[in-house]
């Protein structure tokens, strides 16, 4: 019987992190999912749960979040988070890719098929308003800040975390997520994530050039959003589905930035049902 959910520990580029991986070994047509910030990869359980045991899934913990490491010398730019995610594919053999990304994850997953467009069979986006005109929230704005980003982090405990999700957020948030987010939220993964928005401050300079690659993949798309998220507003949704030549938008009411979180059941439904119209196991 094939394993439903199983963990593996990966060293790639030099960064161990470790690695969800579903289905059969055979991974020339595949799943992959890519978590944003704060991540990490346990995000996306209750969709690679859902999917039919035959396709083949992988997702993981990109550097600074989860289980992986937090090196001071990695890229952690768009492009470098691009590099290390094909790294880690041509490490796992993955060829066919169907990209289910949240947050600026659907960034740095962008990136990569911008590179590798005959690899991608499908976009799958969550909460990622890849457009120029994006406006990042405030809490971005105060990491972008040099000095005032370093005081908040550095006085951002546990207890100011969680409650700053959970005020955001239309619903109350699973006491297990939030846990979570906050027992990775280490010192070194705070500073990274400084470096992380820093390089993206302008998105004009960030995303448009990955809007544009969006209009130029040609592959089909599921974009879902919640309809009161405080980080990327529902106003981006629509946009983001008009990036493709063929989309579906699924709205999640009453859900935030973590629809995934508020709607387990109802947004894996949407999106496995969406990947097995398209996905050779599906399909069978």
């Amino acid at each position: 019987m094939l394993p439903v959910l199983e963990t593996r520990p990966i060293t790639v580029a030099g960064v161990p992190t470790a690695v969800h991986v579903r289905g059969p070994a055979d991974r020339r047509e595949c799943v992959v999912f890519v978590h944003g910030n704060p991540g990490p990869m346990d995000d996306w359980t209750p969709i690679l749960e859902a999917l039919p045991p035959t396709t083949p899934a992988v997702a993981m913990d990109l550097p600074a979040f989860g289980r992986a490491a937090r090196p001071k010398d990695f890229d952690y730019g768009i492009g470098g988070y691009a590099a290390f995610l094909g790294a880690l594919l041509r490490m796992l053999e993955v060829g066919r890719v169907h990209l289910v990304a949240h947050d600026i994850g659907g960034a740095w997953a962008t990136a990569w098929a911008a590179q590798h467009p005959h690899a991608v069979a499908s976009m799958t986006l969550v909460a990622t308003p890849l457009l120029p005109s994006f406006r990042w929230h405030m809490w971005a704005r105060i990491w972008q800040t040099p000095v005032v980003g370093e005081l908040f982090q550095l006085c951002a405990t546990p207890a100011t975390i969680a409650a700053v999700m959970r005020r955001g957020n239309p619903r109350p948030l699973p006491e297990a997520f939030v846990d979570r987010v906050t027992g990775y939220a280490d010192l070194a993964q705070k500073l990274r994530i400084l470096a992380l928005y820093r390089s993206a401050r302008d998105p004009r300079a960030s995303f448009g050039p990955l809007a544009e690659a969006l209009r130029s993949l040609d592959v089909p798309a599921c974009v879902v959003w919640g309809s009161d998220d405080p980080y990327a507003g529902v106003e981006y949704a629509a946009p983001t589905a008009a990036l493709f030549s063929a989309s579906e938008l699924h709205v999640i009411e009453r859900a935030g930035h973590w629809p995934f979180v508020d709607e387990p059941t109802h947004v894996a439904a949407i999106v496995s049902a969406f990947l097995a119209r398209r996905t050779a196991s599906g399909a069978a």
